[in-house]
């Protein structure tokens, strides 16, 4: 599937030099907690091992903009009742003015409304929730995109 990008002809500045000193700030973190960078190479591994990112050999075309997607860490460390956590990525990262979300079509809002879910969740005795594990990283996108999804990781997780 292509990006929606706003324009074929993106030019974006290599973010690399910044992608790596986030990454320098994500490896601090990962080594002052043990179950963090525990939680954090597991869900990495799962990513490369079920095939949804591949390892990048060479730099890639200079003619075409090569994006590093920035690690994103939103939780704190795991406590005993949530024991999954994920990683993800921000693209909203801003590099030399530009980020990658600034230069991609924006779709609707398809989130539902709060007043809506909580008047439909008290109508029926039995309330069902459920997650899509994973559902970005499932998207096939097509070659001549995936340099603008890049990622810097260490490989096996070893800092």
């Amino acid at each position: 599937m292509p990006l929606p990008v706003k324009d074929r002809n993106l030019l974006l500045p290599d973010n690399r030099p910044m992608a790596w000193n986030r990454l320098k700030t994500l490896k601090k973190r990962l080594e002052s907690s043990e179950t963090y960078r525990q939680h954090y190479v597991e869900f990495m591994n799962k990513v490369i091992d079920s095939g949804y990112a591949e390892k990048v050999l060479e730099q890639g075309d200079s003619h075409r903009p090569q994006v590093h997607l920035i690690h994103s860490s939103p939780w704190r460390v795991p406590s005993e009742r949530a024991q999954r956590n994920q990683g993800s990525f921000d693209c909203s990262v801003q590099y030399q003015g530009q980020s990658l979300n600034s230069h991609l079509l924006q779709g609707p809002n398809l989130v539902n409304n709060l007043t809506g879910v909580l008047c439909r969740f008290r109508r029926e005795p039995i309330a069902l929730m459920c997650g899509i594990e994973a559902m970005f990283y499932q998207v096939r996108v097509l070659p001549e995109d995936r340099d603008l999804l890049r990622f810097l990781w260490w490989e096996n997780g070893d800092t």
